[in-house]
C-alpha cells in the first residue's frame, strides 16, 4: 500500500470512527486551511466526535462542511460553518477541472463523484451549503445533493435533485462510491 494512500486512510479513519484516541493534548499539532488550530478549538471538535490525525494538513470549506487532505479531493464531510483554520484557498485540492466549488478548484476525483450522482457542473464558479443546495455563483439555487448516510469514510448514497423547467423534481437515484 502506498504511504499516501495510508495516510489518507489513516486520516478518514481518524474524522468517522469514535473509537479513535481521546480528545487531543498540548503537542498535538492540527493545521486547516494553512492555519493551526488551537488547543480550545480542538477541543471542541474533540467533544463534537471529530478525531483528527496530527501532524496532517486539511483543508475545510465552512459553507459545505467538505473536508479533505491538502492536495486531495474531499474525503467527506463534517457540520458546516465550524470557522476552523484560515480562508479556504482555490488550490487546496490541486485542482484541475476548471471547476470551482465555493472558490476551491475542484479535484478530478471531486468532478468523478459528483458525476456518479447525476450532477454534471460545467466549468466555472459553483456554491455548495451545508444542506447540500447548490447552485452557480450568484444565481439562484439549481437543485440539491443529498447525502444520506456516511460511515467509515464511505458515502453509502447521496441523491441529487436538480430543479428545471422541464422537470422540476428530476431525481438521480442511490449509489453507493468510496470517497478513498
Amino acid at each position: 500500500m502506498s504511504r499516501r494512500r495510508s495516510r489518507l486512510q489513516s486520516a478518514v479513519k481518524a474524522i468517522h470512527e469514535p473509537d479513535m484516541p481521546s480528545c487531543p493534548h498540548s503537542s498535538f499539532e492540527l493545521v486547516i486551511n494553512r492555519a493551526k488550530i488551537d488547543l480550545s478549538s480542538l477541543s471542541h471538535l474533540c467533544s463534537m466526535g471529530y478525531q483528527f490525525v496530527p501532524g496532517m494538513h486539511y483543508w475545510y470549506d465552512n459553507q459545505s462542511g467538505a473536508y479533505g487532505l491538502v492536495g486531495g479531493p474531499a474525503l467527506g464531510f463534517l457540520q458546516a460553518g465550524l470557522n476552523l483554520g484560515g480562508t479556504l484557498g482555490s488550490d487546496v485540492s490541486n485542482g484541475t477541472t476548471e471547476i470551482f466549488v465555493n472558490g476551491r478548484h475542484i479535484h478530478v476525483q471531486d468532478l468523478s463523484n459528483f458525476q456518479r450522482i447525476g450532477f454534471f457542473p460545467s466549468p466555472g464558479r459553483w456554491w455548495l451549503d451545508g444542506s447540500g443546495v447548490f447552485g452557480q455563483e450568484g444565481k439562484a439555487p439549481m437543485g440539491t445533493l443529498q447525502l444520506r448516510s456516511m460511515a467509515r469514510g464511505r458515502v453509502e448514497g447521496l441523491r441529487t435533485t436538480i430543479n428545471s423547467p422541464a422537470s422540476p423534481t428530476a431525481v438521480t437515484d442511490k449509489f453507493s462510491f468510496a470517497t478513498l
